[in-house]
């Protein structure tokens, strides 16, 4: 699956934002895609009570659809209302990098990339969150998740059969399926997320709870006896 199309360009690309009671986060995060450049915007709403859906609505270039809640269905949702070639899916409280549109294209440009995200930081000053952030220099499933902002080729996410409708790890899956597709890249460049759940959670407690969850994963637990353990231990 080699692809060699010199001439793409950032109206190649559509972002795709899951979003549930995003209102703190959603009108900035738009704000900065729309300055730049990101002219195709989806919202995959999973039934916000906090406003998010009235923000969104009206804004230029953003379109809002209706998901079941959970990410997986909500990126289903949001994929299947674009026409690009690649997609981007973003949290709606993590920046993109300068130029990330210019970083994508390189990446995908002529070779046998299915897919990829970015290196990871925190709006933290914490040494935890900094050593957590720096592991993510390397891609395994521990170190690469969807905060990371996934990007992907269209094609090579329907060959993969799409985002699992999970209620947990859907995008640890999606980076799974997508690999079965072509490589998977982490890109030198960083995203920076909110550490608000690691702040209010604490962050070794918090990071703590997701290794242990990750490692009953990879021992076969299903999503949702793993989701079910998620809600019970959740502060």
């Amino acid at each position: 699956m080699r692809r060699c199309q010199q001439d793409l360009g950032v109206d190649s690309l559509s972002v795709v934002i899951p979003t549930l009671n995003e209102a703190q986060n959603i009108v900035a995060a738009l704000e900065r895609l729309r300055n730049s450049g990101f002219e195709k915007i989806v919202v995959a709403d999973g039934g916000s009570g906090d406003g998010t859906r009235e923000l969104v609505i009206g804004i230029p270039n953003v379109i809002l659809v209706d998901a079941p809640r959970g990410r997986g269905q909500q990126i289903s949702a949001g994929v299947a209302a674009t026409r690009s070639p690649l997609v981007i899916v973003l949290h709606a409280d993590t920046q993109l990098p300068v130029a990330a549109a210019q970083h994508i294209l390189h990446a995908v440009t002529c070779a046998r990339v299915a897919g990829g995200c970015f290196r990871l930081n925190f709006d933290s000053p914490s040494p935890l969150l900094r050593v957590f952030a720096a592991a993510t220099y390397f891609d395994s499933p521990f170190t690469t998740f969807g905060d990371q902002a996934f990007f992907f080729w269209r094609a090579a996410y329907e060959a993969a059969g799409g985002a699992p409708d999970w209620p947990l790890f859907e995008d640890v899956e999606l980076r799974r399926r997508l690999m079965g597709q072509g490589r998977f890249v982490k890109l030198a460049a960083h995203v920076t997320t909110s550490a608000r759940r690691f702040e209010a959670n604490g962050a070794a407690r918090n990071q703590l709870r997701n290794v242990v969850l990750l490692l009953a994963y990879k021992l076969g637990w299903p999503p949702g006896r793993l989701a079910r353990y998620y809600r019970q231990h959740r502060p």
